[in-house]
C-alpha cells in the first residue's frame, strides 16, 4: 500500500507501489533487470522495511507480526539455491521443527527428486557438498521446490531462475511448480512464459514502478511494454517457451 523504498534519498528503488493479492491467487512480476522485482520480494519477506507505506498480510501490517511466526507463513524458492553441507533430510527440513521425515519425503516424491536421493548409498542421510555442488542445477532446483513444499506454506515466494536445464528436468520443474502454486497464494518473479500465462495478475515493473497490470491475455491485447517483452525475449529452448 503506497510502498516506497530507497537505499539513498535521491535514488528511489520502489516508487509508490500498491497492489492486492487475494488468497489463493498467483501473481507474477516481470520486467527488465534492475526494475525492482527482487527488492519487492525482499520487502514482502521483511528482509528490509519500506521507507514509506506499508505491507499488510491478512489485513495486518507485517511489522506487527512476531518475526519468527511471520516467516513461518512463507515457502521460499530463490535464484540463489543455497544448500547446506549437511544431510539431504536436514536440507529439506531447513531446521524447521514442524517438518517431519515423512512430510519431507512426500514433498521430495511430489517434486520428482525422491528417486535421485534414493539412488545415493546413504539416501536421505547423504551429506551434500557445499552449496549442493555435487548435484546438477536441475536437481538443486527440484530439491529447493521440495524444501518449500515440505513446510506447506500459506504463501509461496518464487524468484524463478533462468538457468537452462534438460527437457526432462524442465518438465519435472514445471509439474512441481504447478503442484506448489495450485490453490496457494503465490508471488513469483517470473521468467518462464508457461508460469506467466497461468497467473491471475501480472505486474510489469520498470524503474521501481508498476507500468502495466492485468492477465497475460489482457496485457498482450494492450500491446504495451509487456507485449514487447514477450515478443523480444520469447525463445524456444527444447520446446519450452521462456520469457
Amino acid at each position: 500500500e503506497n510502498v516506497h523504498f530507497e537505499y539513498n534519498a535521491d535514488a528511489p528503488v520502489i516508487q509508490d507501489i500498491s497492489f492486492n493479492v487475494a488468497g489463493g491467487q498467483t501473481v507474477a512480476f516481470v520486467g527488465p533487470t534492475g526494475g525492482g522485482k527482487t527488492t519487492l520480494i525482499n520487502l514482502l519477506c521483511r528482509l528490509r522495511d519500506p521507507s514509506r507505506g506499508r505491507i499488510l498480510v491478512n489485513g495486518i501490517d507485517i511489522r506487527e507480526y512476531d518475526p519468527h511466526e511471520y516467516r513461518r507463513l512463507f515457502g521460499l524458492v530463490l535464484q540463489d539455491l543455497y544448500l547446506f553441507p549437511v544431510s539431504v533430510m536436514e536440507n529439506l527440513k531447513v531446521f524447521r521443527e514442524q517438518v517431519t521425515d515423512q512430510s519431507a519425503m512426500e514433498a521430495a516424491k511430489i517434486s520428482g527428486i525422491h528417486d535421485t536421493i534414493s539412488q545415493r548409498s546413504s539416501g536421505y542421510d547423504a551429506i551434500l557438498a557445499e552449496r549442493g555442488s555435487d548435484l546438477s542445477y536441475g536437481q538443486r532446483q527440484l530439491l529447493a521446490f521440495a524444501r518449500a513444499l515440505a513446510v506447506n506454506p500459506d504463501i509461496l515466494v518464487l524468484d524463478e531462475a533462468t538457468s537452462s536445464v534438460d527437457p526432462g528436468t524442465e518438465q519435472r520443474i514445471q509439474r512441481t511448480l504447478e503442484s506448489l502454486i495450485t490453490g496457494r497464494t503465490s508471488i513469483i518473479v517470473a521468467h518462464r512464459l508457461s508460469t506467466i500465462r497461468r497467473a491471475h495478475q501480472i505486474f510489469y515493473i520498470q524503474d521501481g514502478q508498476i507500468l502495466e497490470r492485468g492477465s497475460h491475455d489482457e496485457l498482450m491485447a494492450q500491446q504495451g511494454d509487456y507485449f514487447k517483452l514477450v515478443m523480444r525475449q520469447t525463445i524456444h529452448h527444447h520446446g519450452t517457451e521462456v520469457v
